[in-house]
């Protein structure tokens, strides 16, 4: 069984989080801060298993703007 992790706060973590947060602002404009944590898993048959935990700190009004820009209907925003 194969695996790979990328754990939050860890090398690996220091060098991908800016650069989401960097695509993120480039695309969208939302200014967040990110920490990032993978995990993935290869068993005997060829599958793989991924986990991610993503963590953000944005604030209120650029979640709603994310939320809107994913699809996210404006009415369930203004609930918000």
């Amino acid at each position: 069984m194969d695996s790979m992790n990328i754990e939050k706060g860890g090398m690996w973590s220091a060098i991908i989080n800016p650069y989401i947060e960097g695509q993120l602002k480039k695309k969208t404009g939302v200014n967040a801060d990110i920490d990032l944590g993978i995990k993935a898993t290869t068993d005997k048959n060829g599958r793989t298993h991924v986990h991610i935990d993503l963590d953000g700190d944005l604030s209120e009004e650029g979640w709603k703007q994310l939320l809107i820009l994913i699809g996210v209907p404006k009415i369930v925003t203004k609930i918000l």
